[in-house]
């Protein structure tokens, strides 16, 4: 019963701001933060585990996409490919300045294609991660 007056909430809480906040005609999109937290959420089963390891993966694909150090060492530098901060950055980058440069921060201010296929790659395995961890759960 628990569970289910929270998910009430939670669907009123996204229904409630989705009126109040978005512009008529548009969309609530999920993004590989979202993913990423449901697929380790619905994979761990437990609050406590899936935040600490929620956090600890967000703050290394931080690290490795280079935004608090520019000089990443070798040996993680390949993580930022995996990363979602990674893909979005370099897609901000692109769509900011796209009429001004050519390059910024050594990303070529293309049209981006790369990153959104990357990004949308990125949502779906992670939503397919989750469903197939439900589908696994052994019920009570």
């Amino acid at each position: 019963m628990d569970v289910e007056i929270n998910e009430k909430n939670i669907l009123g809480s996204i229904l409630t701001a989705r009126d109040r906040l978005l512009k008529p005609g548009g969309l609530i999109i999920p993004s590989g933060a979202t993913g990423l937290g449901i697929a380790i959420g619905a994979k761990l089963m437990d609050l406590k585990k899936a935040t600490t390891l929620g956090s600890v993966t967000v703050m290394t694909f931080m690290l490795a996409s280079g935004y608090f150090v520019k000089n990443v060492p070798i040996f993680i530098s390949w993580l930022r490919y995996l990363s979602f901060n990674y893909h979005a950055y370099r897609l901000l980058l692109k769509v900011q300045y796209e009429d001004m440069t050519q390059t910024i921060d050594n990303v070529e201010i293309d049209s981006g294609i790369t990153e959104v296929c990357t990004l949308a790659a990125m949502i779906f395995g992670y939503f397919l991660l989750a469903y197939i961890s439900l589908r696994g759960m052994k019920l009570h």
